[in-house]
């Protein structure tokens, strides 16, 4: 500690010396700062960068007498000097509203002191032991979901709108739309949203409970295989390979492998094929191919969620079809006049077997790919959530070891006590029951003072000598 102090002390040029300094004979160690020393710190151009650089090795730095400015200053430099860092401000009065303020994400602790850092806060919680809670499960999550929302959403569009650039390679640029016009307004809005939102609303990998009590599952790699666990820069080796600039290049080259497959296939098939409508006719046009590529679409779109699906409910495979038969439904009123450039378009290619084979090719080798893969990791390289998760349908409870970098975490799967409910509140299951409790208790007493007019609880225990004893009506399930 004298000598990673007395170097410290001496200028920025080592930290490389620094770091083996205080690590030679410290596995974990921490720093304690003061007010006074913080903002003779904060100051110096030298002791600033050597201060974070420093406490970036350190496992705790605790800053004791500091003003409510100066949080909020040590956070900013902080997050100033790691820039790839995310800072969590958390604090439950009035003098901890800069620091909720200069972090990334604010954590306001409702308390004593007031409802100064809730306001201020992104989220809000009762009391502090809520946080393990709010990070491992809630936290966790909706990162998971939500970095899936966005993806996917990347993926559908680039998907849906280079299906067009591929064609203008056919159509010599000449700037020809195969797609409807009207239909293409509804792709966002009706046919590809019901499953997104399902999926990032009711979607949980694992038992709330079991991720709470396992905290080693918060940061756990999503995958075990290639190209999904390879970072693109060396940026990424100190996070996780699921959200960024990898995952990003990862969706984006498969919608343009999902987009050049869903316009050169169908192409081929049809320009290709001799089959024939029952007039005698070839019955695959411009428009009937337009349609060919957006129905083929919106079913890629649907079904690539399937995989990363892990609660199913009956309205998540209404949700899977629905897009599908709203699609339909519009054709159909284009059919019969709703939309002038679709009046009798859908006939002819229903009349022939080419049609519903396209459909069938193409959607099964642009998503088979990605189902291959995903299986293939379930089988013979899975993660720690695949293990855990089979091995709960199974209905065993034992050890289950995942590795991490340098040793491995040891997991329990313990029997959940209660069923998990899907319920509004994020951290006491209780409350939930204790309202509908107090709502039956409410609707009886209602009742009750409707049917006979009873006074109050506290008059009928405690009643007044002056007044004349009334008939009291007997409300059920209280006390007399």
């Amino acid at each position: 500690q004298d000598n990673a102090h007395t170097h410290t002390a001496g200028g920025v040029g080592g930290s490389q010396h620094v770091r083996k300094t205080i690590l030679q004979g410290y596995r974990l160690f921490s720093l304690t700062t003061t007010g006074d020393a913080l903002n003779l710190i904060l100051r110096h151009r030298q002791l600033r960068p050597s201060f974070f650089k420093l406490a970036r090795y350190c496992t705790t730095v605790i800053a004791c007498r500091v003003s409510p400015k100066q949080k909020g200053d040590l956070v900013r430099q902080c997050c100033a000097f790691s820039n790839r860092t995310v800072s969590l401000g958390i604090g439950d009065g009035a003098n901890d509203v800069g620091m909720i303020l200069a972090a990334h994400v604010g954590v306001g602790v409702a308390g004593k002191e007031g409802l100064q850092a809730v306001r201020a806060a992104d989220f809000g919680i009762g009391q502090f032991k809520y946080i393990r809670r709010l990070l491992f499960v809630h936290g966790r999550e909706a990162l998971r979901r939500n970095s899936l929302l966005v993806y996917h959403t990347v993926f559908k569009n680039i998907s849906y709108c280079m299906a067009a650039f591929f064609f203008a390679w056919y159509s010599a640029f000449s700037g020809s739309d195969f797609y409807d016009s009207w239909l293409k307004q509804a792709y966002n809005l009706l046919y590809t949203t019901a499953p997104l939102i399902l999926y990032a609303i009711f979607d949980r990998q694992l038992p709330h409970d079991m991720l709470e009590r396992c905290p080693v599952l918060y940061n756990a790699p999503p995958s075990t295989l290639w190209p999904f666990n390879a970072p693109v820069t060396k940026a990424h080796q100190f996070g996780t390979v699921r959200y960024g600039y990898h995952a990003f290049v990862v969706w984006f080259l498969y919608a343009l492998y999902a987009s050049a497959v869903q316009t050169y296939l169908p192409m081929f098939i049809y320009f290709g094929s001799t089959s024939t409508s029952p007039d005698g006719l070839n019955g695959f046009d411009f428009k009937t191919m337009g349609m060919t590529v957006f129905l083929v679409n919106v079913m890629i779109v649907n079904a690539l969620l399937v995989p990363f699906h892990h609660s199913w409910f009956w309205f998540t495979h209404v949700g899977l079809w629905i897009g599908t038969v709203l699609w339909y439904v519009s054709w159909g009123a284009g059919e019969i006049g709703a939309f002038e450039e679709l009046i009798k378009s859908m006939q002819q290619p229903h009349e022939t077997f080419v049609y519903y084979l396209t459909v069938l090719v193409c959607v099964i080798i642009t998503l088979l790919p990605w189902f291959v893969v995903k299986m293939g990791q379930v089988l013979f390289k899975p993660t720690v959530m695949d293990i855990m998760r089979e091995r709960l349908h199974k209905g065993v409870h034992d050890l289950v070891t995942g590795p991490r970098p340098g040793k491995f975490s040891v997991l329990v799967p313990q029997a959940t006590q209660e069923p998990e409910e899907y319920s509004g509140f994020a951290f006491d299951y209780s409350a939930n029951k204790i309202l509908q409790q107090v709502g039956k208790q409410m609707g009886k007493l209602l009742r009750g003072n409707k049917r006979g007019g009873a006074g109050t609880r506290a008059q009928e225990e405690k009643p007044d000598k002056n007044v004349q004893p009334q008939t009291s009506v007997q409300v059920p399930g209280t006390p007399s």
